[in-house]
């Protein structure tokens, strides 16, 4: 997928030293919002906290035939007594994304963040240590969803179950043993 540089961050990009970081949004019922950078940092408006080498993320990439794949965000260093706040959160199916941003030796931005990735987040796995813990979140892209099988059916039945009160499949059933001549008069 082609994404297009302002002549500053090509600038930037051909430089020898490259300053980059991530920001991660999760958005899970208080929405969490993380960089890699080592402090926290204002963008967007929003602030964002700076996990440092707490934080990784798995390789963003592309299949060749254009297929984005599913990436994992780990969050290291969580106190314990975190952890059965993250066991209580309901979070499968919220909504992450990923911006890839360059910075100046001032750490200033560099143009505007660029959104690399967007997807829904389908687990969570918690590694369980002694005075801490990790968190490993997996995201999946919107394109694992069109996989899903639809369970609907085209009948009066499942229309009221989605959308009580509406009459447009009422007569679906009355429908299936008519025979319709079609250009006969």
């Amino acid at each position: 997928m082609p994404r297009d540089l302002t002549a500053p961050q090509l600038t930037a990009v051909a430089a020898r030293q490259v300053n980059a970081c991530l920001f991660a949004q999760l958005d899970f019922a208080t929405v969490l919002r993380v960089s890699n950078l080592p402090f926290a940092y204002t963008w967007g408006g929003f602030a964002w906290t700076g996990l440092g080498d707490f934080g990784a993320a798995a390789p963003i990439y592309e299949t060749a035939s254009g297929e984005v794949k599913g990436v994992a965000l780990t969050l290291s260093g969580v106190p314990n007594e975190l952890i059965a706040t993250s066991l209580a959160e309901d979070y499968q199916g919220k909504r992450c994304q990923i911006w890839f941003a360059l910075m100046d030796d001032a750490n200033a931005l560099i143009g505007t963040p660029i959104r690399v990735y967007f997807g829904r987040i389908d687990t969570m796995a918690i590694e369980s240590r002694a005075d801490q813990s990790a968190i490993t979140v997996t995201v999946e892209p919107p394109t694992v969803d069109w996989m899903r099988p639809r369970a609907g059916r085209f009948n009066n039945e499942d229309q009221q179950n989605r959308w009580p009160g509406d009459r447009g499949l009422e007569h679906v059933a009355d429908m299936v043993e008519v025979d319709i001549l079609w250009g006969r008069s």
